[in-house]
């Protein structure tokens, strides 16, 4: 394994704030107790061509759950179905190695956990991030993060699993994105200290999140899950027919209902294509999710 040789990235403070927050008993959300410590294991380098493929190759090599890979940039980042994932610096991509010794059918929910997790972590620091369906992230319809989960099987059960996220931090974005340090001075409040800060507290809604779901199951997260939908109640295209997001399932399918029948649906990641507001718009409109210039693990 080479050396990590991202000198400026500071380990330590993220070790200080997550073990701060784990020792608070801080919660993700009234409804659940606080979860088990995972003390990660965190490589830093300055250029990767994806952290969620050097993490996967870890991981055949027998690197630990909870192992972190994070690097200043990408030269190859990757999104769901093939999307380009532009990661210049100044924003956050790291990746997270879960063996999660669940069915094929139940990696899904896994971005659907993680997602969740990283809201609620970032909510309690006062910033109103709600999230768009399935596994990004959004603040006022505008992208800050998304989530990217690549699983590898063996006779049907999930051997492991990477979960990546890009998160914009001081980058810059297209009209449809947000950066968070851009967000917090256009508010009036402090820049975030540290990278390093942000990380631990993704990290620890990500973990948190995942040790619920395997305590609980994704049944019992989609109804705070469900409250932070960027979309519910809005009317959204569907083919040539207009739907309404009502919700998530209990499995974490979007639950949507049809304009002309009065009928309820649910639908699979890349069934529907929920849009972002852009600048100068507040609210999500009904256009596709764009492609370029991006941080883009959707």
């Amino acid at each position: 394994m080479p050396e990590p040789i991202w000198t400026d990235f500071q380990q330590q403070i993220v070790q200080t704030e997550l073990e701060h927050l784990y020792r608070s008993g801080t919660r993700l959300s009234p409804r659940f107790a606080p979860t088990a410590a995972i003390a990660p294991q965190i490589y830093a380098y300055s250029t990767l061509e994806s952290t969620n493929l050097f993490l996967a190759d870890l991981m055949q090599q027998g690197a630990a759950e909870g192992t972190v890979v994070i690097a200043q940039q990408q030269q190859s980042g990757r999104g769901q179905r093939g999307r380009v994932w532009q990661s210049e610096a100044g924003g956050i991509y790291l990746s997270v190695a879960l063996r999660p010794n669940c069915g094929a059918q139940a990696a899904q929910q896994l971005t659907l956990c993680c997602s969740w997790g990283i809201a609620q972590a970032l909510r309690q620091g006062s910033i109103p991030v709600q999230i768009k369906w399935p596994n990004d992230l959004v603040i006022e319809g505008r992208k800050l993060a998304g989530i990217l989960t690549e699983t590898r099987l063996r006779q049907g059960q999930v051997q492991q699993a990477v979960v990546g996220v890009g998160l914009n931090w001081r980058n810059a974005t297209p009209a449809h994105g947000i950066a968070l340090q851009d967000w917090l001075i256009d508010q009036g409040r402090s820049p975030l200290p540290s990278m390093e800060q942000v990380v631990a507290q993704v990290l620890w809604g990500l973990l948190s999140a995942y040790g619920l779901w395997q305590q609980v199951g994704m049944a019992a997260i989609a109804p705070d899950y469900h409250e932070l939908l960027s979309h519910l109640g809005q009317w959204v295209p569907l083919g040539d027919r207009q739907v309404q997001v009502i919700g998530i399932s209990p499995q974490g399918d979007l639950e949507v209902r049809e304009a002309e029948t009065e009928s309820d649906r649910h639908l699979q990641p890349g069934e529907i294509h929920l849009g972002y507001a852009t600048l100068g718009e507040p609210k999500p409109n009904a256009l596709s999710a764009g492609k370029g210039g991006e941080i883009n693990r959707s």
